[in-house]
């Protein structure tokens, strides 16, 4: 166990420094800062079989021609950490790795330098009011899913976030407590992949697109569980694959595209939309829940686009059961 630990060799070629299989715990900040003095060198940091964990703040940094890596390596050791600052002269290398970020003020993750997230996880879970980014980022999974014992408003930064992976909302509660995630940018998580906005015992959540800023947000499977809620204001939704919707979709006057390559569904529950797309260059089925308490309605203009010889059909889940649509709008 330290307090701080500061990595800060000058190198003259590139370097590696390794940690054994004990745990690490540092108690405040761990900073890697190597220095060169003429054409770039890279000080490597890989982690141990014990992994890491710090309490307060993980720099990634370099002085002069210097540049440091810090690697979970092959093994896909963990790291939990307060806050991470990612400088230009810096690169995580997360692998297949679980990064916890626990910090309860500031923000969470600021990259200037190189996130080259592999399939890890990034978990930001402080029972806090906190800035989640600061600059682009580009996730594989990313989970939001802090205890809380009082309503938290988690925000991201104003860099556009990508999440190749899969996107979670889940806190937890002992009681009716909420956790509200607002987009600082556009959020576009890969069209293989999910996003489930949910909450675990008496816990809430919510995922707010901003109002005034309407940023965009797409998605592949998207589900809103019994204890989430979907705030979409004047903002663009695009889903490919699935739309469930079990809790609360809020549509104001946003507009969903549905644009799946292949047979997709809508069920879940009841939904409301304002503007609802139903679109793809190929032919494909879109399948509705025969429940009939699932009743669809578009407020405003309904969309159905295909191609020549490339057809949208709209059906009911069950061959033999109605399928409920109530349009009060255009279509």
């Amino acid at each position: 166990t330290f307090y701080n630990l500061t990595l800060s060799p000058t190198i003259t070629t590139n370097r590696t420094y390794t940690f054994g299989s004990g745990a690490i715990t540092v108690s405040n900040n761990f900073t890697i800062n190597p220095t060169a003095a003429t054409t770039t060198k890279t000080l490597t940091v890989s982690l141990g079989s014990g992994g890491l964990t710090t309490t307060e703040r993980l720099t990634i940094q370099g002085t002069g021609t210097g540049i440091s890596n810090l690697s979970t390596t092959a093994s896909n050791y963990a790291l939990t950490v307060g806050f991470i600052v990612l400088e230009t002269t810096g690169t995580l290398t997360a692998n297949a790795s679980t990064i916890t970020l626990t910090k309860t003020s500031g923000t969470l993750f600021t990259r200037s330098g190189t996130f080259t997230a592999g399939t890890s996880t990034v978990v930001m879970n402080p029972n806090a009011a906190v800035t989640l980014t600061s600059g682009t980022v580009t996730f594989y999974n990313l989970s939001l899913t802090p205890t809380i014992t009082s309503g938290r408003t988690y925000t991201f930064g104003s860099g556009a976030i990508t999440i190749n992976g899969d996107f979670t909302i889940n806190p937890t509660a002992a009681s009716s407590l909420l956790l509200t995630v607002n987009m600082g940018a556009d959020i576009a998580v890969a069209t293989t992949k999910t996003t489930t906005i949910t909450g675990t015992t008496s816990g809430t959540s919510k995922l707010d697109t901003i109002s005034g800023s309407n940023y965009a947000f797409s998605t592949g499977l998207l589900t809103i569980a019994s204890a989430g809620t979907l705030d979409a204001n004047d903002s663009s939704i695009t889903v490919a694959d699935d739309w469930s919707n079990a809790g609360t979709f809020t549509q104001d006057t946003s507009l969903v595209t549905l644009n799946s390559a292949a047979t997709a569904s809508v069920g879940g529950g009841p939904t409301t939309f304002y503007d609802l797309t139903i679109t793809h260059t190929a032919a494909k089925e879109v399948q509705f829940s025969t429940n009939a308490l699932h009743i669809i309605h578009v407020t405003n203009i309904f969309t159905v686009t295909g191609t020549s010889g490339n057809l949208m059909s709209l059906f009911s889940s069950s061959s033999s059961t109605k399928w409920h649509f109530h349009p009060t709008g255009t279509a």
